[in-house]
């Protein structure tokens, strides 16, 4: 039987601000445009609103940029300052350039200036990172709506990458809480099976597996409600 995939934005959320109660909002906007979560419901949440909730804020008048960032700043032409945030989030400095600095994040995975952000964010001189831990922030997120709800959800941060030979950006997962992330295939048997050619993308604990959340946050990221303001 064919289950069909419905994309729904949640549309006139309020500002997010440092201490929100980020599941509040979410339930008051879900009652507001009356929608009621049913189990099975899997929502998607942008790290941009989780980062602000968190108070994940930098504000660069108190960064002292170190020897590495000065260096970087050069190469990047970026404020020394941003520079020692992102070397402060990242594990590795893999690529630089002019205006772009590509790293292995603390979280694992590669993107652009360690997702720190200077968007959306209110005050001159403020940039925002990612969540400290967004599958903690994902778990919290779930049991918060789920105890109000009772229905038993899924919950999915997302975020914006860059790809490589890629123009534009796409929607990945960076946190998620409710179902596995990744599903493994070391049984199953494709219907044309080929000697030495790949058809898992990733490991998981010494095994072979899919990825699950891939197609959910490049769905979401499309159906975005995009403001001025987050």
């Amino acid at each position: 039987m064919t289950k069909p995939l419905i994309l729904t934005s949640l549309t006139g959320m309020p500002l997010v601000r440092p201490g929100d109660d980020l599941a509040a909002l979410l339930r008051d906007g879900l009652g507001r445009a009356g929608i009621r979560l049913e189990v099975g419901d899997i929502l998607a949440v942008t790290q941009k609103v989780v980062s602000k909730a968190e108070g994940r804020l930098v504000n660069l008048a108190e960064v002292q940029p170190s020897r590495d960032a000065g260096r970087l700043a050069q190469e990047s032409h970026k404020d020394p300052r941003l520079v020692e945030v992102i070397l402060g989030e990242s594990r590795k400095v893999l690529r630089v350039r002019p205006g772009l600095i590509i790293v292995r994040h603390r979280l694992g995975f590669v993107c652009a200036n360690a997702g720190v952000d200077h968007s959306n964010v209110a005050g001159e001189g403020w940039v925002l990172m990612l969540p400290q831990d967004p599958d903690a922030s994902a778990r919290r997120m779930r049991a918060d709506l789920e105890r109000a709800g009772g229905a038993q959800l899924g919950v999915l941060i997302i975020d914006s990458h860059g790809r490589a030979w890629r123009t534009g950006t796409v929607g990945v997962a960076i946190g998620v809480a409710g179902f596995p992330a990744s599903r493994s295939f070391q049984f199953r048997i494709a219907l044309k099976p080929r000697k030495n050619v790949p058809w898992v993308c990733h490991r998981q604990n010494g095994r072979m597996a899919n990825i699950t959340t891939w197609p959910l946050p490049s769905g979401a990221s499309t159906s975005w409600a995009r403001l001025d303001k987050t």
